[in-house]
């Protein structure tokens, strides 16, 4: 999926834009919205953006969960190397643990951490913008792209994508 970033002026901008899209066809679960006042949007039943859209909880977690399994691998193979230990139960736990360990510790820093996607709107949002990110089909982008520059209260700040990457330099 990729994903568009727009800045709508204020809540009420990106109210009626939310509504215009769906009248094109763009699903309600395809728009996600930020605002420095998630409580406000909410209370407009707007489609706000989820935690896991707007932390960094699920990319960090999975950056833990790749450092804690690497890191895991090189302590069994240590462990192997020296003789220390003979059990094939052993390396598999002490791996698992490893692995487990990375990944909580890693969403546990992210949980309290803006989406490492979002941190180049945070000024704009705290300066009252909505950040409307609209997720589509590579093939329906253009669509939505030339709909979107008939909108004068929202302007487009960005193109990427939906996925998330675990090896992003923010997470290591």
């Amino acid at each position: 999926m990729q994903r568009l970033y727009y800045l709508a002026d204020n809540i009420q901008a990106a109210e009626h834009l939310t509504e215009d899209l769906q009248s094109q066809g763009v699903t309600r679960n395809h728009v996600h919205l930020v605002a420095a006042n998630d409580a406000e949007l909410e209370r407009h039943r707007m489609p706000t953006a989820s935690p896991l859209e707007t932390t960094d909880l699920l990319p960090a977690g999975e950056g833990g969960l790749l450092v804690g399994a690497s890191l895991g691998l090189v302590a069994c193979v240590g462990l192997y190397l020296t003789g220390w230990v003979d059990s094939t139960l052993a390396y598999l736990g002490l791996f698992l643990f490893c692995t487990g360990f990375g990944a909580w510790l890693g969403g546990f820093v992210g949980i309290n951490k803006r989406h490492y996607k979002l941190e180049q709107f945070e000024g704009a949002i705290r300066n009252g913008h909505v950040l409307v990110m609209i997720d589509t089909e590579p093939e329906a982008a253009g669509l939505v792209e030339r709909f979107m520059a008939h909108q004068p209260k929202a302007q487009l700040a960005g193109r990427g994508s939906s996925w998330n990457n675990p090896l992003h330099p923010h997470h290591l």
